[in-house]
């Protein structure tokens, strides 16, 4: 009999229906993805991006899922919402041998929680966390926090680990090692992944000809909300340093005015919003991903990145940074200190001038890739085996 596994989410997130389309395939495993609102199905606006947008990417196809009662009532992802929300019938009914949370900070996960523990299911809980900007905060607010998920850690039959940062994050709050499960669940879509060489020529052609890239430039992608912490503008003022460089900004938000104020020169594209098949053009048309942020729990840009075959520039602190992450210094990825703009200009300009390394580096991206994926699956099994 294959295991069964319930996985307990608030809402349809394009970041995971590729995910659970693929572990529905897998021969011993039968899921059942478990909603508690229909939030992202439908138009909605987005606070991040400040703009109304709606998904082109079936969320909720190729697997079994269930939307909870009462779930084409809530508008809002909050603890009032979701606080009413009811959850065992539907894990009665479907019966399954584990549990899969995503997140501990809703009613509706707690419920989950609290009925596996009670009927004896191993309960896997997932989280991006980030142990570098955890340990930056006061010690106090630290071991608040501890204390308060203490009964809910040690009551986990694994913690799915993310990488470096993210085993960070829950050792921070007590996890022990033995009990993190290296499980990459940041996959990027399929759509994301490099076309194939002559499609791929022509997108990319076609794309830098529409936004006035010469082929003598090289085209550095900055894909992400315009919010404080995302550090676009320093994105900005180290490709203003480089006449080599032109910058692609994918994304919208309240910072996108102050970024485009910020450019001293005419090489940067502003495009807005971008919905998943248009993201991969532009990934397509680029030769470098830079994400400059101070914090960043993970920073699935980089999966994606990686995914497109493209080198790598990130802040050091950024979660997706690491040697079991999908940024790997040494290999796909180059760092810098955040806010550090002229660390960040020098490292754009060292692959500027290094064709052959961007060349490795982007192969590198995607054998990480590959190995990604097969390490989320390896570590699903080990998680879900007897």
């Amino acid at each position: 009999m294959p295991i069964r596994l319930a996985i307990v989410v608030t809402h349809p997130i394009q970041y995971f229906s590729h995910v659970y389309r693929k572990l529905a395939q897998l021969p011993d495993v039968q899921i059942r993805v478990l909603y508690g609102s229909r939030v992202g199905l439908d138009a909605y606006r987005d606070p991040g991006f400040g703009v109304t947008l709606s998904w082109s990417t079936d969320l909720i196809g190729g697997f079994d899922h269930e939307f909870l009662p009462g779930a084409d009532q809530v508008q809002t992802l909050n603890w009032r919402s979701l606080g009413r929300m009811q959850i065992g019938d539907a894990l009665r009914r479907f019966d399954p041998d584990a549990v899969l949370l995503h997140g501990y900070s809703h009613p509706l996960v707690l419920r989950a929680w609290r009925w596996a523990r009670a009927h004896g299911r191993k309960v896997i809980l997932f989280g991006d966390g980030n142990g570098r900007h955890e340990l930056a905060r006061s010690a106090l607010r630290r071991h608040g926090k501890r204390l308060a998920l203490r009964l809910l850690l040690r009551s986990m039959h694994r913690v799915l680990s993310l990488g470096e940062a993210n085993d960070l994050y829950w050792t921070s709050l007590g996890v022990e090692p033995s009990r993190l499960q290296w499980a990459p669940m940041y996959l990027p879509s399929p759509d994301l992944a490099m076309q194939p060489t002559g499609q791929r020529v022509a997108i990319r052609n076609s794309i830098r000809t529409h936004l006035k890239i010469a082929d003598n430039q090289l085209a550095v992608i900055c894909s992400g909300k315009f919010v404080p912490w995302k550090r676009t503008i320093d994105v900005v003022r180290g490709i203003d340093r480089d006449d080599r460089l032109v910058g692609i900004y994918v994304g919208d938000g309240q910072c996108r005015q102050a970024c485009e104020a910020a450019a001293l020169t005419d090489r940067h594209r502003f495009v807005g919003f971008a919905n998943i098949p248009q993201l991969a053009e532009y990934y397509a048309a680029g030769d470098i991903l830079c994400h400059a942020a101070e914090r960043e729990p993970y920073g699935l840009v980089i999966a994606e990145a990686a995914a497109a075959g493209l080198p790598i520039i990130a802040s050091r602190v950024v979660g997706a940074i690491g040697a079991r992450s999908h940024g790997q210094p040494g290999r796909n990825a180059d760092t810098f200190e955040p806010r550090d703009v002229d660390a960040l200009a020098d490292a754009l300009g060292y692959l500027a001038t290094d064709p052959d390394r961007r060349n490795r580096m982007a192969a590198e991206s995607l054998r990480v890739t590959t190995e990604m994926e097969s390490a989320f699956f390896e570590g699903m099994r080990k998680c879900l085996s007897p």
